[in-house]
C-alpha cells in the first residue's frame, strides 16, 4: 500500500506579528508620504514679494529677492552617532524694507554681490514656508539682534528651498513603500512549509528577500533624510 505523505501543492501562508508590523508600517508610509507629497507639489504659489512680510507657514513662495547676504548667517550639522552626516546653510534675503531667513545651499550666496548684498543674477527663490526650531531661532534671533534687524525680519519662518526636492522624494517613498509591500505580500502567499518545494520557486524567494532588503535599506535612507530636512 502506498503512503499519502501529504504533499499538497496549495499555498501555505506563514505570516509573523513582525512582518505584519511591517505591512501596516508600509502602508502608512505610502499614505501619509503620497498625500503630504502632491500636497506639497500642487501648492497653490504666492509671490515672494507680497509674502516678505507677512510669511504664514505651509504656503509656496517664488520671487526675486532684491538683496540677500552673501554668507549663511547660520550653519547647523546633523549627526549620526557624533558623526557629521548633514549640514543646513541658512540666509537672509529681502527688499530692503522687510526680510525673510531662508535655507538653501551652501552656494546660495554667491548669488549676491559681498558688498552691496545686491542680487547680481536676479535668481528666483522658491520655497515652502516652515517653522524654525528652538536651537536654530535662538541662534538666527541672536544674529538679528546684534545686526539690529530683528524687527524687520520674521523669526518664526524659513523659506525652505529644498521644500519641492522633499515633496519629490515623499513621492519617491510611497512609490517605493507600495512596491515593497507588495512583494512582501507575494512573498507571503508564495512561501510554503513544504520541504518538497522546487529549486526554481526557492530561487525566486531568495531573490524576492535580497530585493526587499535592498528596498528597506533605501526607504531607511531617504527617511532619514527627509527626516533631518523637516
Amino acid at each position: 500500500m502506498e503512503k499519502d505523505f501529504g504533499t499538497d501543492e496549495s499555498p501555505k501562508y506563514k505570516k509573523s506579528i513582525g512582518s505584519i508590523i511591517l505591512l501596516i508600517f508600509l502602508a502608512g508610509l505610502v499614505v501619509y508620504c503620497l498625500i503630504s507629497g502632491i500636497a506639497e507639489l500642487t501648492k497653490p504659489v504666492r509671490s515672494l514679494e507680497a509674502s516678505l512680510g507677512s510669511l504664514e507657514k505651509g504656503e509656496c513662495v517664488e520671487g526675486v529677492a532684491d538683496c540677500g547676504t552673501d554668507f549663511p548667517i547660520l550653519t547647523m550639522t546633523h549627526t549620526i552617532n557624533f558623526i557629521p552626516t548633514l549640514k543646513e546653510y541658512y540666509y537672509m534675503v529681502g527688499d530692503g524694507e522687510y526680510f525673510a531667513i531662508v535655507r538653501a545651499g551652501k552656494d546660495f550666496g554667491d548669488t549676491f554681490d559681498p558688498d552691496t548684498n545686491e542680487n547680481l543674477r536676479d535668481t528666483k527663490i522658491k520655497g515652502i514656508v516652515r517653522s524654525l526650531d528652538g536651537e536654530a531661532r535662538i541662534k538666527i534671533d541672536q544674529h538679528l539682534s546684534s545686526s539690529g534687524l530683528s524687527e524687520y525680519t520674521n523669526s518664526m519662518y524659513y523659506i525652505d528651498t529644498y521644500g519641492q526636492r522633499i515633496a519629490v522624494i515623499k513621492v519617491i517613498v510611497a512609490a517605493l513603500s507600495f512596491v515593497l509591500t507588495f512583494m512582501i505580500v507575494k512573498m507571503l502567499r508564495k512561501k510554503k512549509d513544504s520541504e518538497f518545494d522546487d529549486l526554481s520557486s526557492k530561487s525566486l524567494g531568495k531573490a524576492y528577500g535580497v530585493v526587499v532588503s535592498v528596498g528597506v535599506i533605501l526607504l531607511a535612507i531617504l527617511g532619514v533624510y527627509i527626516s533631518m530636512m523637516l
